[in-house]
Protein backbone atom coordinates (compact mmCIF):
# COMPACT_ATOMS: atom_id res chain seq x y z
CA UNK A 1 0.00 0.00 0.00
CA UNK A 2 2.83 2.43 0.82
CA UNK A 3 4.33 1.99 -2.63
CA UNK A 4 1.06 2.99 -4.29
CA UNK A 5 0.98 6.21 -2.28
CA UNK A 6 4.53 6.92 -3.42
CA UNK A 7 3.54 6.07 -7.01
CA UNK A 8 0.55 8.45 -6.88
CA UNK A 9 2.81 11.23 -5.56
CA UNK A 10 5.37 10.52 -8.30
CA UNK A 11 2.66 10.61 -11.00
CA UNK A 12 1.29 13.88 -9.58
CA UNK A 13 4.78 15.44 -9.49
CA UNK A 14 5.48 14.20 -13.03
CA UNK A 15 2.32 15.84 -14.38
CA UNK A 16 3.04 19.02 -12.39
CA UNK A 17 6.64 19.16 -13.68
CA UNK A 18 5.53 18.65 -17.31
CA UNK A 19 2.87 21.35 -17.11
CA UNK A 20 5.17 23.86 -15.38
CA UNK A 21 8.05 23.21 -17.81
CA UNK A 22 5.77 23.71 -20.80
CA UNK A 23 4.10 26.85 -19.48
CA UNK A 24 7.22 28.54 -18.10
CA UNK A 25 9.72 27.70 -20.81
CA UNK A 26 7.74 29.13 -23.69
CA UNK A 27 7.81 32.55 -21.94
CA UNK A 28 11.27 32.28 -20.38
CA UNK A 29 12.81 35.15 -22.32
CA UNK A 30 9.78 37.42 -22.72
CA UNK A 31 10.84 39.80 -19.95
CA UNK A 32 13.98 40.56 -21.98
CA UNK A 33 12.20 41.26 -25.24
CA UNK A 34 13.46 44.16 -27.36
CA UNK A 35 11.84 47.51 -26.77
CA UNK A 36 13.07 50.41 -28.92
CA UNK A 37 12.36 52.90 -26.14
CA UNK A 38 14.69 51.12 -23.64
CA UNK A 39 17.52 53.17 -22.15
CA UNK A 40 21.10 51.92 -22.36
CA UNK A 41 21.14 50.71 -18.75
CA UNK A 42 17.96 48.70 -19.38
CA UNK A 43 19.47 47.08 -22.47
CA UNK A 44 22.61 46.10 -20.55
CA UNK A 45 20.47 44.70 -17.73
CA UNK A 46 18.45 42.62 -20.23
CA UNK A 47 21.62 41.24 -21.80
CA UNK A 48 22.96 40.25 -18.37
CA UNK A 49 19.64 38.57 -17.48
CA UNK A 50 19.61 36.57 -20.73
CA UNK A 51 23.10 35.32 -19.97
CA UNK A 52 21.98 33.99 -16.57
CA UNK A 53 18.81 32.18 -17.68
CA UNK A 54 20.34 28.68 -17.63
CA UNK A 55 21.66 29.17 -14.12
CA UNK A 56 18.18 30.17 -12.92
CA UNK A 57 16.25 27.33 -14.56
CA UNK A 58 14.48 24.92 -12.26
CA UNK A 59 16.55 21.84 -12.89
CA UNK A 60 14.86 19.37 -10.58
CA UNK A 61 11.71 19.36 -12.74
CA UNK A 62 13.60 18.51 -15.91
CA UNK A 63 15.64 15.88 -14.10
CA UNK A 64 12.49 14.44 -12.52
CA UNK A 65 10.82 14.14 -15.95
CA UNK A 66 13.93 12.50 -17.47
CA UNK A 67 14.24 10.09 -14.54
CA UNK A 68 10.62 8.95 -14.75
CA UNK A 69 10.83 8.55 -18.53
CA UNK A 70 14.02 6.50 -18.20
CA UNK A 71 12.47 4.20 -15.60
CA UNK A 72 9.37 3.86 -17.80
CA UNK A 73 11.55 2.87 -20.77
CA UNK A 74 13.38 0.31 -18.64
CA UNK A 75 10.04 -1.04 -17.46
CA UNK A 76 8.57 -1.27 -20.98
CA UNK A 77 11.56 -2.33 -23.10
CA UNK A 78 14.01 -4.17 -20.84
CA UNK A 79 12.16 -5.76 -17.92
CA UNK A 80 9.32 -4.96 -15.55
CA UNK A 81 10.53 -2.95 -12.59
CA UNK A 82 9.67 -4.05 -9.06
CA UNK A 83 8.76 -1.62 -6.30
CA UNK A 84 12.22 -1.82 -4.77
CA UNK A 85 13.91 -1.40 -8.15
CA UNK A 86 11.71 1.59 -8.94
CA UNK A 87 12.75 3.38 -5.76
CA UNK A 88 16.41 2.41 -6.23
CA UNK A 89 16.44 3.43 -9.91
CA UNK A 90 14.66 6.67 -9.12
CA UNK A 91 17.08 7.87 -6.44
CA UNK A 92 20.17 6.62 -8.27
CA UNK A 93 19.18 8.15 -11.63
CA UNK A 94 17.91 11.42 -10.15
CA UNK A 95 21.12 11.87 -8.18
CA UNK A 96 23.36 11.11 -11.17
CA UNK A 97 21.41 13.47 -13.45
CA UNK A 98 21.31 16.24 -10.83
CA UNK A 99 25.03 16.11 -10.00
CA UNK A 100 25.90 15.92 -13.70
CA UNK A 101 23.71 18.90 -14.61
CA UNK A 102 24.94 21.04 -11.73
CA UNK A 103 28.52 20.28 -12.74
CA UNK A 104 27.76 21.11 -16.36
CA UNK A 105 26.16 24.45 -15.47
CA UNK A 106 29.04 25.34 -13.18
CA UNK A 107 31.63 24.49 -15.83
CA UNK A 108 29.90 26.15 -18.78
CA UNK A 109 27.21 28.66 -17.88
CA UNK A 110 28.93 30.36 -14.97
CA UNK A 111 32.11 30.84 -16.99
CA UNK A 112 30.12 32.09 -20.00
CA UNK A 113 28.32 34.62 -17.77
CA UNK A 114 31.68 35.80 -16.44
CA UNK A 115 33.04 36.25 -19.99
CA UNK A 116 29.84 38.02 -21.03
CA UNK A 117 30.06 40.43 -18.10
CA UNK A 118 33.72 41.14 -18.83
CA UNK A 119 32.89 41.87 -22.47
CA UNK A 120 30.02 44.17 -21.48
CA UNK A 121 32.30 46.02 -19.06
CA UNK A 122 35.01 46.37 -21.73
CA UNK A 123 32.40 47.66 -24.17
CA UNK A 124 31.22 50.23 -21.63
CA UNK A 125 34.80 51.37 -20.92
CA UNK A 126 35.45 51.88 -24.62
CA UNK A 127 32.14 53.67 -24.96
CA UNK A 128 33.12 56.02 -22.13
CA UNK A 129 36.36 56.83 -23.95
CA UNK A 130 34.35 57.69 -27.07
CA UNK A 131 31.97 59.83 -25.01
CA UNK A 132 34.87 62.03 -23.95
CA UNK A 133 34.72 63.51 -27.43
CA UNK A 134 31.21 64.87 -26.75
CA UNK A 135 30.53 68.45 -25.56
CA UNK A 136 30.73 69.05 -21.77
CA UNK A 137 27.09 68.70 -20.56
CA UNK A 138 26.27 65.72 -22.79
CA UNK A 139 29.54 64.11 -21.81
CA UNK A 140 28.76 64.30 -18.06
CA UNK A 141 25.23 62.94 -18.54
CA UNK A 142 26.39 59.95 -20.61
CA UNK A 143 29.31 59.20 -18.25
CA UNK A 144 26.95 59.05 -15.24
CA UNK A 145 24.62 56.74 -17.11
CA UNK A 146 27.47 54.45 -18.20
CA UNK A 147 28.90 54.25 -14.66
CA UNK A 148 25.50 53.18 -13.35
CA UNK A 149 25.44 50.37 -15.94
CA UNK A 150 28.82 49.06 -14.77
CA UNK A 151 27.49 48.68 -11.26
CA UNK A 152 24.66 46.34 -12.33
Amino acid sequence: MDFYIILIIVIFLFIFACIKEYSEQKNAYQFNNINKSDELHTIVKKIRECMKIEVYTIKWRRIFIATILLILCIHLFIKPVSKEEFILYFFFTFTIFYVNWQSYVKMTSVEAIDYGNKNINLFLKKLIKRVQELPGYEQQYVKRMLRSMKEM
